[in-house]
């Protein structure tokens, strides 16, 4: 997948470190780029936190300059099959996030 940009090349780039929230709400949180008014691009990155048992994702969402993260989790450990669940409730303060943008 490839974005073409207008000319002229006017656009920002924003990042920014931060963490996951000490009690995760389903349906995510936000993170607000304040420089940047749109952002085009975003890059979204999570290092894994040391919790036992479990492997995290990420999906995001960009409206404006405020990205939407969602987490969700998976126990390695099940011994049925399980499914990609939001950890709500979960403390995820130890989860790093990066987040590199391309705006306005």
């Amino acid at each position: 997948m490839s974005t073409e940009f207008a000319k002229p090349y006017n656009y920002k780039v924003e990042w920014t470190e931060t963490t996951g929230p000490s009690s995760y709400t389903a349906g995510g949180f936000q993170i607000q780029l304040t420089r940047l008014k749109s952002i085009k691009i975003a890059i979204v990155d999570i290092e894994q936190p040391d919790h036992d048992n479990y492997v995290y994702k990420k999906e995001t969402s960009v409206s404006g300059n405020v990205i939407t993260v969602v987490i969700k989790r998976i126990d390695v450990t099940a011994s049925s099959p399980a499914s990609w669940t939001e950890p709500a409730g979960v403390d995820l303060s130890d989860l790093k996030i990066k987040v590199i943008a391309i705006g306005e």
